[in-house]
């Protein structure tokens, strides 16, 4: 994620990351950095606050993260792992894992035009 907020640094994103171990440490200024949050109401605002929930994990399980980002009505764009692609259905993109520059070009298009 800091890689892609990097490299959108000067476009009209803000990046919230939940679950960073050092919150403090971030230093960019599209960047938003929480600790984890365990108050499922908050965590939930979050989710619907989203224009899109990025899912960039090389290995995923279940993907809880997804699915809540769905039952908050947030479309999620990711990386192809684990049960992530049964669980988005149609709510979302997935791409093939690493190809950061094909997520930057469909956040960029999502900006312009909206999900596709």
């Amino acid at each position: 994620v800091l890689k892609i907020a990097k490299q959108l640094e000067n476009e009209n994103f803000k990046f919230i990351m939940i679950g960073v171990d050092k919150p403090e440490q971030q230093n960019l200024n599209n960047v938003i950095s929480y600790e984890v949050i365990k108050d499922q109401t908050k965590l939930a605002d979050f989710y619907s606050l989203a224009n899109i929930t990025l899912q960039l994990s090389r290995k995923e399980t279940f993907s809880l993260v997804a699915a809540e980002s769905i039952a908050c009505g947030t479309p999620v764009l990711g990386f192809e792992s684990g049960a992530t692609k049964e669980v988005i259905g149609q709510n979302g993109m997935l791409i093939e894992y690493g190809n950061t520059e094909k997520i930057k070009r469909i956040l960029l298009d999502f900006e312009k035009s909206g999900f596709p």
